[in-house]
């Protein structure tokens, strides 16, 4: 912002009064222009971050959904294996003939919260509006921390049994056995944390 004084030294009091009122009016107008363009460019920045926080959300909505679907097919897998595994510790045959350990990692963006973050625009942003993304992104890193954890748990259940486990050895069936309960119990929590943060997509996109 420029502000330049009136040409011409003032003559008198009532000069130096007109010019004073001058320089003021110029720098009121000038605040004012500077204001309304900082306005324009907080609500742009504003509309932009909702925007692409809408559309990760969306994103992220449609990835949690599909692996909610998939929670009872990998339950009823572990389910079999539990089977598997007390069919060979009672050297009794059962119908399951594979052991399949699947597991599927839901891809969970976080950019657009952290980009809006970085950019400024959360302070200009209503204070419930903040409080609901910090919440529903707060809930997707706990279901991102509780999916590293479970995959660290179904690798290891994985390297327990080099073979067949009728020929295996009781202490590592039994191991084997305790990691498909932990398995199991790491299932739960990502069903009740999934259906929680999909509720918590659909209430902040509402």
């Amino acid at each position: 912002m420029e502000i330049h004084p009136p040409h011409g030294a003032a003559h008198s009091w009532k000069d130096l009064l007109i010019q004073l009122g001058t320089i003021t009016v110029g720098i009121l107008i000038a605040l004012s222009f500077e204001g309304v363009r900082e306005w324009r460019h907080e609500r742009s920045l504003v509309r932009e971050a909702r925007e692409r926080i809408g559309r990760e959300i969306t994103d992220n909505l449609k990835e949690i959904d599909g692996g909610n679907a998939g929670i009872a097919a990998r339950q009823a897998n572990v389910v079999k294996l539990l089977d598997l595994v007390d069919a060979a510790l009672a050297k009794k045959p059962s119908t399951t003939h594979q052991i399949n350990v699947g597991y599927a990692l839901a891809d969970l963006s976080a950019a657009g919260w952290q980009t809006a973050e970085r950019m400024g625009a959360l302070a200009h942003m209503d204070y419930p509006e903040v409080l609901q993304y910090s919440k529903v992104y707060g809930i997707q890193q706990l279901f991102a921390d509780h999916q590293r954890r479970a995959l660290e748990h179904a690798t290891s259940t994985l390297t327990t049994l080099g073979g067949d486990p009728f020929s295996a050895p009781a202490k590592d069936l039994d191991t084997f056995r305790q990691n498909l309960q932990q398995m199991r119990a790491d299932l739960l929590v990502e069903e009740q944390l999934g259906k929680r943060l999909s509720e918590e997509y659909r209430k902040t996109l509402q």
